[in-house]
Formats: C-alpha cells, structure tokens, sequence
C-alpha cells in the first residue's frame, strides 16, 4: 500500500471482508505501519529495523493494548505459541 492512512487501510479490509480485530500488522515503521492499524481497532507488532528514514521516525512510546514490539522477526513464532 503506497499511502498507508486510515481510510486506506478501512478500504483494504472491506476488499478482504475483514474485521478489523481480525488484521493483524506486522511493520518496522510506528509512524506508517503501527499507528494507523491501532487506530481503526488492529492489532500491532513493531519490529524496529537498525535504519529508519527520517520522515517515518515517531519518537513517542506508543501505550496501547493491541501493540507489541518485538527485537527482532525470529520472535514472531514464540508470540504465535504464546497467544494459542
């Protein structure tokens, strides 16, 4: 997705029939790829990537019950594990 905003995403999961507590993101930008799922009711995972351009940087502590953030992806299987 070029333009990752809100109303995008919404159009995107109604093409899926998708709930939005049914979508979950998996991204290395909060800016672009956390904040706007957290904001239609998804789910978040942040796994940071060591270079960030400085348009997609967010330097606030995101606090909200639909995010993780991860250190890196090999720790995604141990979340799935986790959440069965």
């Amino acid at each position: 997705m070029n333009d990752k905003k809100t109303d995008n995403y919404h159009t995107l999961l109604d093409i899926l029939h998708c709930k939005p507590e049914e979508y979950l993101m998996v991204g290395n930008s909060v800016k672009s790829d956390i904040l706007p799922i957290l904001e239609i009711g998804s789910k978040a995972i942040h796994i940071p990537f060591k270079v960030t351009w400085q348009h997609e940087t967010h330097d606030d502590e995101v606090d909200h019950s639909s995010f993780t953030e991860l250190n890196h992806i090999g720790e995604l299987p141990d979340l799935f594990n986790f959440m069965k």
